[in-house]
């Protein structure tokens, strides 16, 4: 693009008022590039030492740091061949191409310090006075430049604690898998576990503990929210239930657990869960706190029934004694029992919730099977139900135990 100025010849008041009122820095060369004009926001931006710039070397009047280090003039210091600005102005005048917004990065001398800058640079071609002339438009981005630098920098810095923390994620992931993968076995007791976490963390947790050779004792919890927070809420509870060993009567661990969850637990969060103490002589004790039901599937084919007596959830309120309630059943040999949360039932399709009733279906259909073959089969199900194509579309963790009385 070429600018014709011929019309303004005489009017220099006028450029003038123009280039000063531009925000850029703004000036005029001639083509041995000596300065033949410029504009107010230019003497604010280089600040030159010396009052009278027209005719000076473009590099004496910008304080070049070549030119000041080595006190040559403007084309003859040992960078004038790399110089950007220079090889920009030669190429407008010589090649007619314009130069449109390059960056330059370096050290200027202004107002006498030596002060590193990021330029814009942009180049034109005009004729003043029939005289050909480039125009020079400088713009100072270094405030710009130091923000993105510093952004940039802020950006590493999150990805590397993102890195850091989903690196201690997938360690807790692993410490919790392997936690709730184990099941302690018993000669009476065969068991198996379905364990889905909706993120990598879970707030489903399962407390296996095994007395002695003839009593299991089983605490499976539900911690609000998803994730990290709720996975801090299952460490609470697995220390708090620490404190409630030695506590025989089922009814008493769940009053013991509540207070001391109460003590430190947010006043916005909760677990429910359900504790489960089965012995060697089939004798079956469950205590709820807000915990979906029990399913026992009786061995000789008759319906399955639930055992869903339930308190509030932990945590929520103490000192105040909670009414826990608790029930009791024989078992006989080949009984199943399933413990779930409600990330099972909760399953969606569309607006469609898996429920207790396609579960207790489920699992009645399959009740020939081994306990691992019905919770593979129950997948299957739940996949089928969400629509989903290799695993069900879970909303929440989803955890199930099954368990097989086998008889003294």
């Amino acid at each position: 693009m070429k600018f014709e100025l011929s019309d303004l010849h005489e009017s220099n008041k006028f450029l003038n008022t123009v280039l000063d009122n531009i925000h850029s820095a703004v000036f005029i060369t001639d083509t041995d590039l000596k300065m033949s004009r410029f504009n107010d926001p230019f003497l604010k931006l280089f600040q030159p030492l010396e009052k009278e710039l027209i005719g000076k070397m473009c590099g004496e009047t910008i304080g070049c740091m070549y030119c000041v280090e080595e006190g040559k003039e403007c084309g003859h210091t040992s960078s004038c061949d790399i110089c950007q600005i220079r090889s920009g102005l030669i190429s407008t005048f010589k090649d007619k191409e314009p130069v449109t917004k390059v960056q330059i990065d370096r050290s200027f001398y202004i107002d006498g310090k030596k002060i590193s800058k990021h330029f814009q640079i942009s180049t034109r071609n005009i004729s003043f006075r029939a005289k050909p002339m480039i125009l020079v438009i400088i713009d100072d981005i270094s405030e710009l430049v130091e923000k993105q630098t510093l952004l940039e920098e802020n950006n590493k810095l999150l990805l590397d604690l993102n890195n850091e923390m989903d690196q201690d994620l997938r360690m807790a992931a692993q410490s919790q898998q392997s936690t709730m993968s184990y099941i302690g076995t018993l000669p009476w007791l065969k068991s198996a576990l379905l364990f889905e976490p909706y993120q990598k963390v879970s707030g489903d947790f399962l407390e296996d503990i095994i007395e002695d050779n003839d009593t299991r004792s089983i605490f499976l919890g539900d911690a609000t929210g998803h994730g990290t927070s709720a996975a801090l809420l299952t460490m609470m509870a697995k220390m708090a239930l620490q404190n409630c060993r030695g506590y025989f009567k089922v009814k008493k661990v769940m009053t013991k657990l509540n207070e001391e969850l109460a003590k430190s637990m947010p006043s916005d969060r909760f677990i429910t869960g359900l504790f489960m103490r089965i012995s060697s002589d089939g004798t079956l004790t469950v205590s709820s706190a807000g915990h979906p039901p029990v399913i026992v599937i009786p061995s000789d084919g008759k319906k399955a029934f639930l055992l869903e007596k339930h308190g509030l959830p932990l945590g929520l309120m103490s000192p105040v004694p909670m009414p826990f309630t608790m029930e009791k059943i024989k078992l006989s040999d080949g009984d199943k029992i399933f413990l779930f949360t409600d990330g099972i039932t909760e399953c969606r399709s569309g607006n469609s919730e898996f429920g207790i009733e396609r579960l207790i279906a489920c699992l009645e259909k399959t009740r020939d099977l081994s306990l691992k073959e019905q919770l593979n089969t129950l997948m299957d199900h739940l996949t089928r139900f969400s629509g989903s194509e290799d695993k069900p579309s879970f909303r929440d963790d989803a955890t199930m135990l099954a368990l097989e009385f086998l008889g003294e």
